[in-house]
């Protein structure tokens, strides 16, 4: 049995500029074991993963195949 959580979505109603450090403290307030690896925000994690580069791979593979 794995207790590896792979991503954690958090939703605010306002954006705050001190979110990951309030999600840190609170994650271990639950848990002092659990360790976040990498904190991004919503539009950070969809600029890296939509990149022109990609997307031009992505169709010409699409073609090809």
């Amino acid at each position: 049995m794995s207790l590896y959580a792979g991503a954690m979505m958090i939703e605010t109603a306002r954006p705050m500029s001190d979110m990951e450090t309030i999600a840190r403290t609170t994650l271990a307030g639950i848990n002092p074991n659990l360790t976040v690896a990498k904190f991004q925000a919503f539009d950070e994690q969809i600029g890296s993963r939509f990149t022109e580069k990609r997307m031009v791979s992505r169709l010409t593979t699409l073609t090809a195949i």
